[in-house]
């Protein structure tokens, strides 16, 4: 008996044969269709990753499946305002960062209370941002009340690579490193490491708290290395790059 493995072009072909809910329901790591013929076992792997998204696309794509409408937005951690490269040219962008060397319209730090009005923003998008402030509850509340809807990313450093690295003596990330440029920086480093589940739980508790409704999707890295395509058979806790949470006000 053979096995026969799909390469990613022809993912796509057979991709465009599902339905666009079937490709959109984008919980799952891994979807795994096979069938048998003359005793060859085909196997077709069908993903998230079929379209090589990265985090920007991926964001721009919650925006059209949760139908968030909005004309203005405000990128936290903008850094290099890769973001706006996605956007429409008729949305307002407005990015904000802590450091100086980012190519930010103002230098703020969402950890303390803002000079913006409540729900200033339509739309907030804070990408691998919230793990970088010491209180990640407050960041996360002013995100809420500075704007009306949020998109809020979370990493996840319990994934199957970054455990590796840790079996193996290596350290998870950069900006857990105990170095001079994280000593001295104000926001580069990570403050928190936290399970996926916890994530998921502390978002829903503040969401609550907050009267807000959250959704949550994982997010999937780019396939850079022939390996990589194995992290596909592993649970989402352990294959998932992020966790991307939509949060909007409860309505009553």
């Amino acid at each position: 008996m053979k096995l026969i493995f799909f390469s990613l072009k022809e993912i796509a072909l057979l991709s465009k044969t599902l339905s666009a809910d079937y490709l959109t329901s984008f919980c799952w790591s891994c979807i795994i269709i096979y069938e048998i013929k003359n005793n060859e076992i085909l196997i077709r792997l069908a993903y998230i990753k079929v379209f090589q998204m990265d985090k920007y696309e991926f964001t721009c794509f919650l925006m059209k499946k949760n139908h968030i409408e909005y004309s203005d937005i405000v990128d936290i951690g903008c850094r290099d305002r890769k973001l706006k490269e996605y956007l429409s040219d008729n949305i307002n962008y407005f990015g904000i960062d802590v450091s100086n060397e980012s190519n930010c319209d103002e230098i703020i730090d969402i950890s303390q209370k803002t000079r913006f009005l409540d729900r200033q923003f339509q739309l907030l998008i804070a990408l691998d941002v919230a793990e970088h402030t010491d209180n990640i509850y407050f960041a996360i509340s002013e995100m809420l009340r500075i704007s009306k809807v949020c998109i809020i990313a979370l990493p996840n450093m319990y994934k199957f690579g970054m455990r590796l690295r840790f079996v193996m003596g290596r350290t998870l990330c950069n900006k857990y490193a105990l170095s001079i440029k994280n000593a001295l920086s104000d926001g580069y480093r990570h403050r928190w490491i936290f399970t996926p589940d916890e994530a998921i739980s502390f978002m829903k508790q503040v969401a609550k708290n907050k009267n807000y409704d959250m959704t949550f999707y994982y997010y999937y890295a780019e396939l850079r290395w022939p390996l990589n395509y194995l992290q596909y058979l592993l649970p989402a806790n352990l294959s998932a790059e992020a966790l991307y949470f939509i949060l909007k006000p409860t309505n009553k």
